[in-house]
């Protein structure tokens, strides 16, 4: 993954983040299920290897894209964003274990990374089925967005601007 995450970075800038993102993730969905063939360590070392190349194009786009993506819909709070993708990655990080501990214990190792990676790969035909949907939200948000920050900063009334209106008072208009 680290080794990696500089070359991702590059291909994100040039080609795209949202085709890296997509590339990353259909790549980790395939190569997820390669772990439970290997009998060598070799095998094993390059199966690792594009599972962390799949993860590096997946994860390093992630941040620069949801920042576009906030941007898009009129600027907004970067903290809160991030800090809802950090509490989901968390959780993501806890309770994936534990399902993936269950799916081994009911299928076994095979089967289990086999129905993680289709899980994976389906998810992304999800999003890019959801796309034109999600475009249409953001392009309505975004444009209502605007108009309210058009609107404000036109109209300096109490009601546009509770703050001025409080300095109003305060000054005894």
């Amino acid at each position: 993954f680290g080794a990696f995450s500089p070359l991702s970075g590059y291909l994100s800038d040039l080609i795209g983040r949202r085709p890296i993102i997509i590339v990353g993730m259909i790549f980790l969905g395939l190569s997820l299920p390669l772990l439970a063939l290997p009998d060598s360590l070799v095998l094993m070392g390059g199966a690792l290897m594009l599972v962390g190349i799949s993860s590096a194009l997946t994860m390093v786009p992630t941040l620069p894209e949801l920042a576009d993506t906030v941007n898009q819909l009129g600027g907004g709070s970067y903290e809160s964003v991030y800090a809802t993708f950090n509490a989901a990655y968390s959780v993501g990080n806890i309770a994936g274990p534990v399902l993936g501990g269950l799916a081994i214990d009911h299928l076994s190792f095979g089967p289990a990374l086999i129905l993680v990676g289709g899980l994976i790969i389906a998810f992304t035909v999800l999003m890019l089925l959801a796309r034109p949907l999600m475009k249409r939200v953001c392009d309505k948000s975004s444009k209502s967005m605007a108009e309210q920050r058009w609107r404000s900063e036109k109209h300096t009334s109490a009601e546009a601007h509770p703050f001025m209106g409080y300095l109003g008072v305060m000054k005894g208009d």
